[in-house]
């Protein structure tokens, strides 16, 4: 009787383990995307302050900077501009 309840026990633990990697990865995949999508703001606002003739060209590369690849994997944050950055920070990396 005890050891069935250890292999309940043990086959349960699996079974969070793998939902926790399969959660691990997609939120890896999305990670990247969200990381990639910053980096060509950053490259857009920096093309923009170029040809204006703006002294703050390297802001918007800090910005991208600003949280690590693992901050954004192990937060429960969404993957959105909103709640990553304040106003400012957006409308620095959008380029206005």
């Amino acid at each position: 009787m005890t050891n069935e309840i250890i292999v309940v026990v043990l086959f349960s633990l699996c079974g969070i383990v793998l939902l926790i990697n399969q959660h691990l990865l997609y939120r890896n995949d999305k990670v990247g995307q969200f990381r990639l999508k910053l980096i060509d703001m950053a490259h857009m606002a920096t093309r923009k302050a170029i040809h204006s003739g703006m002294d703050d060209i390297g802001k918007a590369y800090e910005l991208c900077d600003k949280y690590s690849y693992e901050d954004m994997l192990y937060s429960l944050k969404p993957l959105t501009l909103e709640a990553w950055y304040t106003e400012e920070e957006i409308k620095i990396l959008k380029g206005k």
